[in-house]
Parts: structure tokens; C-alpha cells; sequence
């Protein structure tokens, strides 16, 4: 089981752990649940690995069920009653800063914030329990790896002996970076520039900080921001009464600031105005019930006490 619309960390790690479940001896029978689905790059990834994943949990008795990559409960949508209510013991593999919410759905949690994914902490586990990683397990858990390090551009030392150890098992950092290479629908990349064209941008200092509204891709278009030249982004829209936020920042402006946008804006956020949010120091998200222009003079409050210094509009 892994998070609603799931990336390609979320599929691969949960895949991989179906394959490491199968080898570990016994006979097993062993079903994948992305709730409302999976992404274009996963779909392309799970062809490849000729992989499938259900979006409801079928009716049935489970011995044990493994949710990756799943920083909050409500990131289970429809299934998190169904996950409650069963009777299996039930695992958390993730690399997120754990959160409350998961407490109550999980009987031990397997947690590791430096891990680069949950795909690289899978893979540590089955080196750990001694079980044989074959070639196909290799391939998605260094997708599921290069896909959340920006195609190990933030990799540690750590990350990169695990993927050296992927690739002495079969995978392939060339292929693998094919695979994940997919271009863009066209609905995407038109909200990425009219978000570029209508955001607002600001100066603190010397950081760059850009924001704007759109009413769906919000990752992406916070992705786009930093690309275009700002030090930490926001991307949000009001989607079915609530507010989908996404917030992206360089590598060094967290390394400079010390700011975490999971723990110290997101969660603390929607900890006090309803809903779920969290994240990496340089990714993460929110839904919350707040409106997109209180979220918005939240986070330039935060920003501004944060830096030491007034945000100032670029015109």
C-alpha cells in the first residue's frame, strides 16, 4: 500500500518490497493499492516493470500489510477506514518526518529522515535481513531512488554506495534515467506559464522568493519557480474546499537558513488551521482549510521572521 496518486518512490519501494516479500520463502500472494491511483512517470515505470496497482484494497484477510512512503494518514484517502479496520499487523517504511496521524494506523513504524527515499531504506532493510535482491527489484528501487534525489543531484555518500550496490545487482543509472525522462502533458506545462507569468515575486535580501495561485499541478509549478530563478517557492489553489499548497527551496537556502519546509512551515501550519501537511527541508505540501491568501500571508509572516528580513515585492 502506498500514498494516493503515487510517485515513483511511492510505487517502487512498494513493489519492491511485493518482490522481497515473494523471495523471502513461503507462498505468498501479495496485492498493491495506490489509492486514486498512480502518476504519468509512474505509469511509465510500472509498465516497465510489468507491475499493476489496484486503487481500492480488495475484501479479503491479510497477514501483514507494508505502507511506504506515507507521511500522513489522510495521504490514504478512501482506504485509511479500511487500513483501520483490518486485522493484520501492519508496517510503516518511510523517509518522512514521521506524523502523528500515522500513530493510530500502523503497529510499528520503520522511519529514516536521511534516507534520500523510501526506496533506498527498502533496499537497506533487505541487505539488512539478508534477503537476495534480484535484478528487477534493483531496477525499480534505483528508479524509486533517482526519481526522489532529483536524479541523485542531492544524493549523500550513503545514497551513492546504495546505488553502486543497485547497479552491481543489474540496475542501470543510464536506463533508469531514460525511463524517468518523460515529457510533459501539454495541460502541465500551460499551467507551469501562466503560474510563472502571474506569480508574484519578492526579495529578502539576498534570497528570491516567488508565489502564485493555480488550480492544479501545484508541484510542478513550485518546481518551475525554483527553476526560473527563485530560492524557495509556493504554489497553491483552492481544490474542493481546501487548500492544496506545494513548497519548494534550493538546496542552499535550506543549507544557509536552516529552514525545513515540512516541519517548520507545512506541519506547524496545518497543525494549527486543520488538515495534513509536511515534507522534505527543500519539498513538501500541505491541504488545508485555510484560504489560499491566508496561507499566503502565513508564509511571508514566516518567511520575513525567519530570514530577519521584510519581504519586498519585485516590480
Amino acid at each position: 500500500m502506498t500514498h494516493r496518486n503515487a510517485d515513483v518512490d511511492a510505487v517502487a519501494s512498494a513493489f519492491a518490497i511485493k518482490r522481497l516479500a515473494s523471495a523471502s520463502g513461503g507462498r505468498k500472494k501479495v496485492t498493491l493499492v495506490s489509492p486514486e491511483g498512480v502518476t504519468l512517470q509512474s505509469r511509465k515505470v510500472l509498465s516497465l516493470l510489468k507491475a499493476s496497482f489496484l486503487e481500492e484494497i480488495p475484501v479479503q484477510p491479510y497477514d501483514l500489510v507494508f505502507v511506504t512512503d506515507t507521511g500522513h494518514s489522510s495521504l490514504l484517502s478512501a482506504q485509511l477506514e479500511v487500513i483501520r479496520s483490518m486485522k493484520s499487523y501492519r508496517v510503516l517504511v518511510d523517509h518522512h518526518p514521521p506524523d502523528d496521524s500515522m500513530k493510530g494506523v500502523v503497529d510499528r513504524a520503520v522511519v529514516d529522515i536521511r534516507a534520500s527515499s523510501a526506496s533506498e531504506l527498502v533496499f537497506r532493510l533487505a541487505e539488512g535481513a539478508g534477503i537476495q535482491v534480484r535484478k528487477p527489484t534493483a531496477t525499480a528501487l534505483l528508479l524509486g531512488i533517482m526519481a526522489d534525489s532529483q536524479f541523485l543531484t542531492i544524493a549523500s555518500n550513503r545514497t551513492i554506495s546504495a546505488v553502486d550496490r543497485l547497479c552491481r545487482l543489474g540496475a542501470d543509472v543510464e536506463k533508469a534515467r531514460s525511463v524517468l525522462r518523460t515529457r510533459r502533458d501539454v495541460s502541465e506545462s500551460i499551467a507551469r506559464i501562466k503560474a510563472s507569468k502571474r506569480a508574484t515575486y519578492y526579495r529578502a535580501g539576498d534570497w528570491l522568493v516567488a508565489l502564485t495561485t493555480v488550480g492544479s499541478f501545484q508541484a510542478s509549478v513550485a518546481r518551475s519557480l525554483i527553476d526560473v530563478g527563485a530560492d524557495v517557492s509556493l504554489a497553491l489553489g483552492e481544490v474542493e474546499e481546501e487548500t492544496r499548497a506545494s513548497l519548494r527551496s534550493t538546496q542552499i537556502f535550506k543549507e544557509k537558513t536552516g529552514i525545513h519546509l515540512g516541519i517548520d512551515f507545512c506541519k506547524a501550519f496545518s497543525d494549527a488551521h486543520g488538515g495534513a501537511g509536511g515534507g522534505h527541508p527543500t519539498a513538501a505540501s500541505m491541504n488545508v482549510r485555510a484560504k489560499p491568501e491566508a496561507v499566503i500571508l502565513s508564509f511571508k509572516e514566516f518567511l520575513g521572521s525567519r530570514l530577519g528580513i521584510q519581504l519586498k515585492e519585485i516590480t
